[in-house]
């Protein structure tokens, strides 16, 4: 999408049993980067709001599974925003489910097979491409940004260092960690705005979370490629290793069975993302 979400630079959305799928697959992709097992996420998080949990114990299936179920209700209201669950042990699922409302203005309640925005988690998405293109042969990690885009004020930081949160990418009038860039604007005048300001800082001089680092890098997906973003996740992630029910979270495209996304404050309670 070259209309980027405002809470990140590129969002998919992903179903659950897909995450599977992908965890058991053959596929050489660097799952040291992309691997949900080793994703770990807030109780409640209200912007995609999925909870993946692992088995170590030889607990009977039946018990287990009301343990989980039992867990889930006790923290979850089922008319707010939820989760969805699936819990392995050795490749085999021993419990998919999900509990709370996948959209409060239609009243629709969650399943397991329903994808959520992943927001920033996109950035492991996007690091997993950059390794699909080194071992490629097209790029290389240490290569400096100024390869890719001569005149970048940020062109001596390494793609390594766009990865890591330690280039120092100016980001237009915010913040480092900002996730306000309007949604409308196309790669091109994304990566002008990008030109238009000195580093916050040398590369590798401190960390910093940073959007800024993460659209440069699907920028240079794009270019190294010579397809979109998109196109490249789904040709060399998703549609080799079976995730036929995860997709790039374009808000113009229609997404079947799309979670919708929510913030949440003690004042306004839940708003739209």
């Amino acid at each position: 999408m070259y209309k980027r979400q405002i809470y990140s630079g590129r969002v998919f959305a992903l179903q659950t049993r897909d995450l599977e799928k992908y965890n058991n697959s053959d596929s050489e992709s660097p799952k040291g980067t992309f691997n949900m097992k080793n994703w770990h996420f807030p109780c409640r998080t209200f912007c995609f709001s999925i909870l993946i949990i692992w088995l170590f114990s030889s607990t009977a299936f039946a018990s287990f599974e009301s343990e989980v179920e039992e867990l889930l209700n006790n923290a979850f209201d089922p008319n707010e925003p939820g989760v969805a669950v699936v819990v392995t042990k050795g490749g085999k699922v021993l419990y998919s489910g999900a509990i709370g409302t996948a959209n409060l203005e239609l009243g629709t309640s969650l399943s397991p097979t329903m994808p959520f925005e992943v927001a920033s988690i996109t950035k492991q998405i996007t690091s997993a491409a950059i390794l699909i293109l080194e071992k490629q042969g097209k790029l290389h990690t240490n290569d400096k940004l100024s390869v890719y885009f001569p005149d970048h004020p940020s062109g001596s930081a390494t793609i390594e260092q766009l990865m890591q949160n330690i280039s120092g990418a100016f980001v237009p009038d915010h913040s480092m960690g900002s996730n306000r860039v309007r949604a409308d604007l196309t790669s091109e005048e994304r990566l002008e705005l990008l030109h238009g300001g000195q580093p916050y800082f040398a590369p590798g001089e401190r960390y910093a979370y940073s959007n800024a680092g993460y659209w440069l890098l699907g920028d240079i997906i794009e270019k190294v490629s010579g397809v979109s973003y998109a196109d490249f996740i789904q040709e060399n992630i998703f549609s080799p290793v079976g995730m036929s029910n995860s997709y790039y979270g374009s808000h113009r495209n229609l997404i079947p069975n799309r979670v919708a996304g929510y913030d949440y404050t003690e004042t306004v309670s839940y708003t739209h993302l």
